[in-house]
């Protein structure tokens, strides 16, 4: 009785890693730019969101101002520091002698892993959209309020920033 050997040559196993290894190569990026793109997607819909609770919230207030802190959304909207791998930050230029008429939201990603861009929204309702070039940008901006009531992001400062499509 003759036996004989049915498995496969060294030389196979190595043939079929090698072809596992390239084509985990070129598949891995585009699932990493796949989640991107879903977590930014996920930010600006919440900021859209956001936007849309505000005018809610602004046209039902006798004085016409905007909310203090998160606190005071009530039922407008709920406010989530953390979804989607990014962090929200919510600004006011409410003082000790005048009501809110300025606000910001703003999301930036938690690490550059979860996202490569930072996005805001202002009582404007316009969306604005930032690059990171490094991670020292990703923390909870130093937001200006000038005279007229416009927000100016001061920290990140190198941030340029374009209104979003």
């Amino acid at each position: 009785m003759r036996h004989t050997n049915s498995g496969f040559t060294l030389i196979e196993l190595f043939a079929v890693i090698a072809i596992v290894a390239i084509l985990a190569v070129i598949v891995i990026p585009s699932l990493l730019n796949t989640k991107y793109m879903a977590n930014e997607s996920a930010a600006v819909a919440h900021l859209k969101s956001f936007s849309t609770a505000m005018i809610g919230y602004y046209e039902d207030q006798l004085d016409a101002c905007y909310p203090t802190s998160t606190s005071e959304f009530g039922f407008y909207f709920t406010h989530v520091p953390l979804k989607a791998g990014y962090n929200y930050y919510y600004a006011t230029n409410v003082s000790k002698t005048s009501k809110a008429s300025a606000i910001v939201y703003y999301a930036y990603p938690t690490s550059t892993i979860t996202g490569k861009r930072i996005f805001m929204v202002d009582e404007t309702c316009r969306v604005w959209e930032a690059k990171i070039n490094k991670t020292s940008q990703l923390k909870d901006p130093t937001v200006d309020f000038t005279k007229d009531g416009s927000a100016r992001i001061i920290d990140p400062s190198d941030l340029v920033w374009t209104q979003k499509t």
